[in-house]
């Protein structure tokens, strides 16, 4: 809102997917964009002082070129924008005299700038905006291009928040944004940080002196000064006590997540369910609700009446249980039932480079093996009855000391201080990959390509550019979406899949070169189960849609209306709202939901042949692929001849 309340200047949708800045004068109803429609513009705000209106807008295209292939992304892309209100204005960027003055000039200066100022000890009068042509009164304040939120403005100064780039383990490890807060100083021309490494949010006082930040569960109040750091300022939050009422609590969280159902799931008729009385139904049983954990169970039934995907259930107020970490190895174990010693069978040396955790019997200088045996953990002996876990209690992290021996009684056991992890996915699922990649290798003489791909987040899309590109030179691929957990809608795995060889470049000595540079020209499958859904429905979708070739396995999960709000409730507590689904454009029918995917090549992985070593559904995909290359070879004819003069 304007300073004197009679316009309204807001972010409004466009039909180009981009979103423009509107200014409503709400005295004679007039609306005026002032974006060209060509930008992404937001975050408006005006200046208190009625002369300017500042907003966010991504027009700065610093391409940031793909290390494996010539594709490009944007990252940096904002900078701060400033209109002026009315045609007489400066730009508020405008050259600055450069004169110098003496001091008793300046403060003579000051002085009659006091006493002539118009608008000292005057009412504040009625906004004045030109509202024609102000979209092209539009200048750039000159801070670096970056990801900005958050936009401010007082008088003199603007405060916002710069985002910090997401960690590439964003999506695993449930961790949220940050950023800096800055200010620019209109008069000095000066960017400045208040205070680095905040969640996204802060409040401004009114006079722009100060500000209320969080930073990750601590709150502070600070100057709106340099220099800042998490922690000053902090407000004592641990003794704060509020008086509650649990039942009216639960009552009003009941209705809330009715009615946030009601209001965001994306078919507006609930499905052809009278949600009014399935509300009434269920409302039933909350005066009987004891704990917090009762409600969520109510709750998990009452959305569960949708019989969506993505409809989920959890947190909440309730009792934070102690726990004792125990730290993990990276190993496999067997029990030598004659000397009671615990024995290493498989260890897991192969980390994942990009996930923080490492493998403790991985790192150099740790020569354990495999048929080795655990003698002691911090000095204290390891045998059995005792469970193996219970020695590296409260260990994950520590540099924790082991003894190995090659035999039970080993009289010159070896020690190393390693540091145990709380979690071995990443090295287990590491080596998996490995493993069946190397099957395929042997089974089809290095011809075949194997990819596997987690999810259609983050890890899947480095899991499928780490396997994807070292690859490149085979004839085929299989990609194994098996327990894909869903994410991002999958298209960008499916446009570098169907990259196939257009033309060949040669210079005189060097090898050729193709158009695109990536690409994988001979045949393709994917390998699908039941526990694929979500982005891992989508995936198989796509594949067969571009005509990629046979989708192989067992139907998916079934699962694509989709969830993108994020609205808590009172306590903290959350219900999602599957807001979105698909639909196919030529058949006008709602797609995937409730049934999944079905495979082309039905192939079921019995679990006696699984626990077996036996793998079925891959041994399929080995065995279509080789077939699919003796009927259609890929070949690659040689380099033309050059001409030869007569």
């Amino acid at each position: 809102w304007s300073g004197d309340s009679r316009y309204l200047a807001y972010r409004r949708p466009e039909s180009n997917r981009l979103n423009a800045i509107v200014i409503h004068a709400l005295d004679g109803g007039k609306t005026v964009r002032i974006s060209s429609g060509m930008y992404e513009d937001f975050n408006p705000a005006f200046d208190p002082g009625g002369d300017y209106l500042y907003f966010i807008s991504r027009r700065t295209l610093d391409p940031r070129f793909g290390a494996f292939e010539l594709d490009f992304q944007f990252t940096a892309t904002d900078k701060i924008y400033a209109a002026t209100l009315r045609r007489s204005l400066p730009s508020t960027v405008a050259p600055q005299s450069d004169e110098e003055k003496g001091e008793e000039k300046a403060k003579d200066d000051d002085k009659d700038k006091k006493k002539d100022d118009p608008k000292k000890d005057e009412p504040v009068k009625p906004w004045v905006i030109d509202l024609e042509g102000i979209g092209e009164r539009v200048a750039e304040v000159p801070v670096a291009a970056g990801l900005y939120a958050g936009l401010s403005a007082r008088k003199g100064k603007l405060v916002y928040l710069k985002i910090d780039l997401p960690s590439a383990y964003q999506d695993d490890d449930g961790g949220s944004l940050t950023g800096s807060i800055l200010m620019y100083d209109l008069e000095k021309r000066k960017e400045t940080t208040v205070v680095p490494g905040v969640n996204l949010g802060y409040a401004l006082s009114k006079d722009g002196g100060k500000l209320l930040y969080k930073a990750k569960d601590q709150f502070g109040i600070i100057d709106v000064a340099e220099g800042k750091k998490a922690g000053d300022g902090k407000i004592e939050t641990g003794t704060l006590m509020a008086l509650v009422d649990p039942a009216r609590e639960w009552a009003q969280m009941f209705d809330e997540a009715w009615r946030l159902e009601r209001d965001f799931y994306y078919d507006p008729g609930m499905g052809g369910l009278d949600w009014k009385a399935i509300g009434a139904r269920y409302r039933q049983l909350v005066p009987y609700v004891a704990h917090r954990d009762d409600l969520n169970y109510i709750l998990g039934e009452l959305i569960g009446e949708l019989s969506t995907s993505h409809t989920y259930v959890g947190g909440g107020d309730r009792p934070e249980v102690p726990k004792v970490d125990v730290g993990l190895l990276g190993a496999d174990y067997t029990l030598d039932a004659a000397s009671g010693r615990y024995r290493f069978a498989t260890i897991y040396h192969q980390r994942d480079w990009n996930s923080p955790v490492a493998a403790p019997l991985g790192e150099p200088g740790i020569d354990v093996r495999e048929g080795d045996y655990l003698l002691e953990v911090n000095g204290r002996p390891v045998r059995a009855p005792e469970n193996l876990f219970a020695a590296f209690a409260a260990t994950t992290g520590k540099q924790t000391s082991i003894a190995v021996g090659s035999t039970p009684d080993d009289p010159r056991p070896r020690t190393y201080t390693v540091k145990p992890i709380d979690k071995e996915v990443t090295l287990r699922y590491t080596s998996w990959v490995a493993a069946n990649r190397e099957k395929v290798r042997r089974a089809t003489g290095g011809r075949i390509a194997y990819i596997h791909v987690p999810n259609t987040a983050i890890t899947g899309i480095q899991e499928f550019t780490k396997q994807f590109y070292p690859q490149l030179d085979a004839q085929g691929v299989i990609v194994d979406e098996r327990w894909n957990g869903g994410g991002f809608v999958p298209d960008f795995f499916i446009n570098r899949l169907r990259q196939k060889t257009w033309v060949y470049w040669s210079d005189r000595d060097g090898e050729d070169q193709r158009t695109p540079s990536t690409g994988i020209d001979g045949p393709k499958c994917i390998l699908i189960n039941q526990y694929a859904g979500s982005g891992g429905d989508a995936f198989p979708y796509y594949f067969r849609l571009n005509g990629l070739g046979p989708v192989i396995g067992m139907r998916t999960w079934g699962g694509l209306v989709g969830i993108s709000q994020n609205l808590p409730l009172v306590d903290g507590g959350v219900v999602t709202m599957p807001d979105f689904g698909m639909w196919d454009p030529k058949t006008s029918d709602w797609l995937i939901e409730n049934h999944g995917v079905d495979p082309d090549i039905e192939v079921e992985n019995a679990p006696d042949r699984v626990v077996a070593g036996q793998d079925p559904q891959l041994d399929r995909a080995i065995e279509w692929t080789l077939a699919e290359l003796k009927a259609h070879p890929v070949v690659k004819l040689p380099r033309p001849a050059y001409k030869v003069q007569k």
